[in-house]
């Protein structure tokens, strides 16, 4: 069954508790929902090569947004030590 609309759902804990957004309707909504799937399928399949790294810091100019796989890679502890050509401290 193909979609009837996307809507955007933002749920917050505020006095107004959020908002509900139709975004696309009818033969977009069908469109937008197939390049949405096409470019997850692309993104599973670059991951099931072996040679594809899991980074854990993608974008080091955004040294400050979270991310839970940062601390688990321990991000912050070898940006300060810094690394040698084969990842050794300095």
């Amino acid at each position: 069954m193909p979609p009837e609309e996307l809507t955007y759902v933002r749920v917050v804990g505020r006095k107004k508790a959020g908002e509900v957004a139709v975004r696309a309707a009818g033969p977009e909504a069908q469109a937008l929902s197939d390049a949405a799937l096409q470019g997850l399928m692309a993104r599973v399949a670059e991951f099931d090569r072996p040679e594809t790294p899991y980074l854990s810091w993608a974008a080091p100019h955004l040294m400050g947004s979270y991310s839970p796989y940062n601390l688990l890679a321990r991000v912050w502890e070898w940006h300060v030590i810094g690394g040698g050509e084969e990842g050794e401290a300095e």
